[in-house]
């Protein structure tokens, strides 16, 4: 799971051109499990300390996917910790990104052996209505010290479906048909800024068709929108369901999505 500081800090790369922070990674204990936007709650003295990870330390994100690949081990208990629910992913400024609980949780005393996690059980994952490009990109940035891309435009299409997070099953009206193409979207300017609760959504008017009206059927029923790094073709970035199913004909006026419909968030946020 997420941190909200986490969801802003990529979503406000993608959306706003921010830089986008570059962090040294840390994991943190957990005695209680948290809210998305913390704080946390872990053991005090007793030798604790978190244990700092490199970018050597993770997978490679595939499918909004990474995981350990070394052996992390947290110092040697020299006083109680307490029972031990959840980690946390923070970075050595303290600022929060993921977490979530032990299969089980355990208790760790001065008598107890270092607690250490083996490769592969780590396991850290994005999940939500967006497309492969950024689930792995916010694990690509955050845990691997990577830039995330970040299209200075967007552009907005519908479809008859909602697709699944690589883009398959997105069924579009026909672009450059009836009146139909994708809306272009300039990223600085379109969204709230800065996003500061976990999501961000339009503080612009958005217009389908730009100009004029459809002149034509655009599909039987549209039921989803998405967000493309291109007027046709290219990544899916995020997706959801629109409000209603709209049905488009040449009696349609323009479609128009006013400010706050379009809500784009994280860790299925906003499907």
């Amino acid at each position: 799971m997420m941190f909200d500081y986490a969801r802003n800090g990529y979503l406000n790369t993608v959306l706003n051109a921010a830089a986008f922070p570059n962090v040294i990674t840390q994991i943190a204990l957990l005695t209680t499990l948290p809210e998305p936007d913390g704080p946390i709650t872990e053991p005090s003295g007793g030798g604790y300390a978190k244990v700092i990870t490199s970018t050597a330390d993770w997978s490679t994100p595939d499918n909004g996917f990474c995981y350990n690949v070394n052996t992390l081990t947290f110092p040697q208990a020299t006083a109680d910790w307490g029972t031990i629910v959840g980690i946390a992913i923070t970075t050595t400024d303290n600022n929060l990104l993921f977490y979530g609980p032990l299969r089980s949780t355990r208790s760790v005393s001065a008598s107890s052996p270092k607690l250490s996690f083996p490769a592969g059980s780590i396991r850290l994952t994005v999940s939500g209505c967006a497309g492969t490009i950024v689930l792995n990109g916010v694990l690509d940035g955050w845990m691997k010290s990577s830039n995330p891309a970040a299209p200075l435009t967007f552009y907005l299409g519908l479809s008859q479906v909602m697709p699944s997070n690589d883009g398959t099953g997105w069924t579009e009206p026909t672009i450059g048909s009836d009146g139909y193409d994708r809306a272009v979207i300039t990223n600085a300017a379109a969204w709230s800024n800065p996003i500061t609760v976990g999501f961000g959504y339009n503080v612009e008017t958005i217009r389908m068709p730009a100009t004029g009206s459809p002149s034509g059927d655009w599909l039987s029923s549209l039921a989803a929108w998405g967000l493309w790094d291109a007027a046709e073709g290219g990544n899916l970035y995020f997706f959801g369901k629109l409000q209603s199913a709209i049905v488009v004909n040449d009696t349609s006026p323009p479609l128009v999505f006013t400010p706050g419909q379009i809500q784009i968030g994280l860790d299925s946020a906003c499907c």
